[in-house]
């Protein structure tokens, strides 16, 4: 995505479509993992391991028994790539009509054109308004759950909104966080059936509040 010069910081990441990230078609291999034993100490959680990006270094905890998957980048409408993706899904969990998993978590890494100030956030907001319209439009039955307000996850500050849409005749919930490190957008996704929200929203805490983005280059 692209904006006019001195306006808002040029070519933000776009989102309209991470939720591709559910298909089964997903692939990659080399997991940089290393096992985090016993119990989570703020949701209580057991079994949890941690992912270490070996490009990026950042890091997130997910359950032992989910799937996953990285290197999958998805090219987007709205002119911009990931430079690298990472997602877990419950293999046990949910799917649509056509088999594809909808219990997941993602963490999309995007290179921006220039370093995002905490000054400048007020003007990100409304890029990313549009690109949830964007968004709204491509999805059937989107509602908007909670609009997009401010969020800090760390020392990361940044957007987050939740919303409600169908895959095939499923009803989802999704929350993405849109999260800024200096040339750096973290984007977060958390999403679920609506009927399993509730079951996985200690899997979803522990993923959010785990995050830490890699060392400042």
């Amino acid at each position: 995505m692209r904006t006019q010069a001195g306006t808002r910081p040029p070519r933000l990441a776009a989102t309209v479509l991470l939720l591709l990230v559910v298909a089964m078609t997903l692939g990659g291999c080399g997991f940089d993992l290393s096992l985090s034993c016993g119990e989570d100490e703020s949701t209580g959680l057991e079994g949890l391991e941690t992912y270490t990006d070996p490009t990026y270094s950042y890091s997130f905890r997910y359950p032992g028994d989910w799937e996953l998957r990285e290197n999958h980048s998805t090219e987007v409408s709205a002119g911009a790539a990931s430079v690298g993706d990472v997602s877990a899904f419950d293999p046990d969990g949910a799917e649509d009509s056509s088999g594809s998993r909808i219990d997941v978590l993602q963490v999309s890494v995007y290179k921006l054109a220039a370093a995002v100030e905490e000054a400048a956030l007020p003007e990100i907001k409304p890029v990313l308004e549009g690109l949830m319209d964007d968004f709204a439009r491509q999805s059937e039955g989107y509602a908007t759950v909670a609009p997009l307000s401010e969020t800090k996850v760390g020392e990361l500050k940044g957007y987050q909104v939740t919303c409600r849409f169908t895959m095939g005749e499923t009803p989802v919930l999704s929350t993405f966080y849109f999260l800024f490190d200096g040339d750096i957008e973290y984007q977060l996704l958390v999403q679920a059936a609506e009927q399993s929200w509730e079951a996985e929203r200690p899997v979803f805490d522990a993923f959010v509040t785990s995050f830490a983005p890699g060392p400042a280059e």
